[in-house]
This record gives C-alpha cells, structure tokens and sequence, in this order.
C-alpha cells in the first residue's frame, strides 16, 4: 500500500493498439489502447508505437492546457476534471494527447509528467461523519500522524502483461460499504492540553484511533468517540475490534450492512467489519 495516495501518474506511454469504433456508423472515431486503458481518439490522429500523453480519469486540467485541448471541442469539461464519458454507445477513459501539443518536446517513455503539465488528481471533498454536529466540525484538530489512510489499491490498468494467459489467478470482489480504519498508536503530544497531561504522567503510552478513511473520529473535540453514536465506532465496538489489535497495528476494512450503500445489505440485518488490509508500523 502507499501512504501518499493511489496511484495517480500522467504518463508517456506508447499507443499499444488500434482498432475501430464499435458502432460501425462511427466513422470518424476509433479506438486507442493506452497501457491496459482504451480511449476514444479521432481517427488517424495516432499510430501504434507513438508516444503519447495519456491524461487519467479525475485528472484535473490546468486552464492553459484545458483550452489548448479543448477549444474545438464539442465536449467540455466540468470544473476542468477528465471522466469516463460514453460516446455513441463505447465508454472512453481518459485522454490522449500528442506530447508536443503540451509543450513535451523530447518525450521520455515511462516518465510521469504530471507535475511538469501541473495535472492534479481530483479529490472528494470531506463529507460530515455521521452523528457528527457542525459546530464539532469547525474545531480542526491534528490527525495522528501515524494513523494513515488507505489509498494503496491500483487499477490493473496501469499493470500492463501482469498476468499471462493461462495463469492462475486469484479474484476477489469489493464490497460496497464505507472504508473504515481502527489501530492503537504511540500515544502522541501535539496539544498544549496533551503536553500538560504527560508532564502530569496521566497519559497511556498507547491510545485508540478509528474513523472513516479520510477523518479520525477519535480525534475530534466535543465527539462522543469510540461509544458515540456513529457507525465506525459503534461498528468498532460491537465487533470488538479494539480488544484484537496488538499495539502499532492498524487494520482497513469495508463495513457493510443496512442503511450503508443502498441496495448492498448482504443479507445482514446488522452493521459489519470486513477487513482487507492490516499494516504493522
């Protein structure tokens, strides 16, 4: 897994294959087969074997590059971000650029270019917790610094000849539910209020984190924790999570059942934790 977030490149990458539009009354599209990703390109724009710029989805396109891109475009973006889009019945992910159009004037293969074009990845902004009040949400307090989230999944799109046929796999199903994280951390001092109770020796050497996968409930002021009423930390309680946990632990997993994402209840009729990953800090 990556602590820095998943994996995101905009790279420069050869044009694997070619193949016509699906929808034979498509004459001038086709079709582009970028590492594993296949996107709609105008035909003859590009030969297999040419190095390209491949921009992801959720890529977010700075002004100067958007308007280059899309001047004469009958597709306009929303709020300058890339997203798979159906066009005449084929769904197309991400976008396909010629280097030179983007100022690249000696494409390297395999380089990430993101940076040097200033493409950012689109980020969900932050929902309230459950049970959470607003006037709790305005007191911004310090996550645990080793308390990470998880973002270390990576589409096998960018894994290109990972697998040969003929080879064994294992396949596994996500399960729709919300992502949710529970450890026991060194305990840390990064408050005034902290720092008095370790001068005082009141303070554990270890202490309890969980939350969904972008906020630590337990670190939130006025926030009943870990027996209030939200799902995370009644999940975490009910499946005794906490009692399981060995010191610089963390453990990810899905927690499932009713009134999670709807239509997914699994057939249970309670809240439940499914662990996927665990990291040993």
């Amino acid at each position: 897994m990556e602590e820095s977030g998943s994996t995101f490149l905009v790279p420069v990458t050869k044009v694997i294959n070619i193949r016509p539009h699906p929808n034979p009354k498509v004459e001038r599209l086709e079709i582009a087969k970028i590492l594993g990703f296949e996107s709609i390109v105008p035909k003859g724009t590009y030969q297999i074997g040419e190095l390209v710029v491949y921009i992801p989805v959720d890529g977010i396109l700075p002004a100067s590059i958007e308007e280059k891109l899309f001047a004469n475009s009958k597709i306009k973006l929303f709020n300058s971000r890339i997203r798979a889009c159906k066009i005449q019945g084929f769904v197309s992910e991400g976008l396909v650029a010629k280097p030179e159009s983007l100022g690249i004037l000696k494409p390297i293969e395999g380089k990430d270019y993101k940076v040097f074009l200033q493409i950012i990845k689109h980020q969900p902004p932050e929902k309230n917790i459950q049970g959470m009040k607003s006037k709790v949400n305005k007191v911004k307090l310090k996550d645990h610094p080793l308390f990470h989230s998880y973002n270390g999944l990576s589409r096998i799109q960018w894994q290109e000849d990972l697998f040969q046929e003929g080879e064994l796999i294992s396949a596994q199903e996500k399960l729709h539910g919300t992502n949710a994280r529970y450890s026991i951390l060194p305990y840390t001092v990064d408050t005034l209020w902290r720092k008095l109770l370790k001068l005082l020796k009141l303070t554990p050497e270890f202490e309890k984190n969980y939350g969904s996968n972008n906020v630590q409930i337990s670190r939130k002021f006025g926030y009943k924790g870990f027996y209030g009423s939200d799902v995370y930390g009644d999940t975490g309680k009910q499946e005794q999570i906490f009692d399981k946990l060995k010191p610089n632990e963390i453990v990810y997993g899905e927690i499932i059942g009713p009134g999670i994402q709807k239509g997914y209840s699994y057939g249970l009729t309670k809240h439940t934790f499914v662990l996927f990953d665990v990291k040993v800090i």
